[in-house]
């Protein structure tokens, strides 16, 4: 019934002012009218990065300004969970099948398991073979992760399987990689067993003043990942 949109203002954004920096909103829109029915903000300076909606309509918020997760419960935005002591760049976020456990990405450390209900949380093991850092888009399939690296070289689509308790990894599967069409992607989307994800955001065409290069840029391409 609603689309939930996450924005922030930033520097690269059009019309930036000084005065704009850090505010970020939640936007809560009826698809049915296409109107705007809530928006939801905190004080402060936040990113808000990542969102995802609970089958309850709970929303859960990754904010990449400081590392805390702030939930829309019962029509408020509350904060629920705060990682300061040591996370660092919160991004990508996900629910298992059972919404029990909730997988958020930090930028430079990995991949951290919350428990829904204890808010108990850890980092989770990763293969020696393979890099932790750089994860934005994570969505779960499957006992899986499936992870957007755009921070390592090259960029790559990543499958991490997890053991039965969502406490490790146990295996990974690059399922994509090294496209020059690859710069950079960032979210993505479950759609069954397909994975959504633009190619192709600006981020390196920005200058120092954090204006866009248009000459540089194509039109965004939507990709289409089959997982099984």
């Amino acid at each position: 019934k609603y689309l939930w949109v996450a924005c922030s203002a930033i520097p690269e954004m059009k019309g930036f002012t000084k005065k704009d920096e850090g505010k970020s909103e939640i936007l809560k829109i009826e698809i049915a009218t296409q109107k705007l029915v809530q928006r939801y903000s905190v004080e402060g300076s936040h990113v808000f990065g990542d969102i995802i909606v609970a089958k309850n309509n709970d929303v859960y918020i990754s904010d990449s300004s400081d590392p805390l997760i702030y939930k829309i419960e019962k029509d408020s935005l509350l904060l629920w969970k705060d990682l300061k002591k040591e996370a660092f760049n919160l991004q990508g976020i996900a629910l298992d099948e059972n919404e029990s456990k909730l997988f958020i990405a930090d930028y430079l450390k990995g991949v951290l398991v919350i428990d829904i209900k204890t808010k108990e949380h850890s980092w989770l093991d990763f293969p020696e073979e393979t890099s932790k850092k750089g994860i934005d888009g994570l969505v779960f399939y499957k006992k899986s992760l499936i992870a957007i690296q755009n921070g390592v070289v090259p960029i790559r689509i990543v499958r991490y399987k997890l053991n039965e308790s969502a406490t490790k990894i146990t295996d990974f599967v690059v399922m994509d990689n090294n496209r020059e069409v690859f710069n950079e992607p960032a979210l993505a989307t479950l759609v069954q067993n397909k994975l959504y994800f633009f190619a192709n955001s600006p981020w390196k065409f920005y200058d120092k003043n954090f204006q866009l290069d248009e000459t540089k840029i194509e039109n965004p391409k939507l990709f289409e990942l089959i997982l099984d």
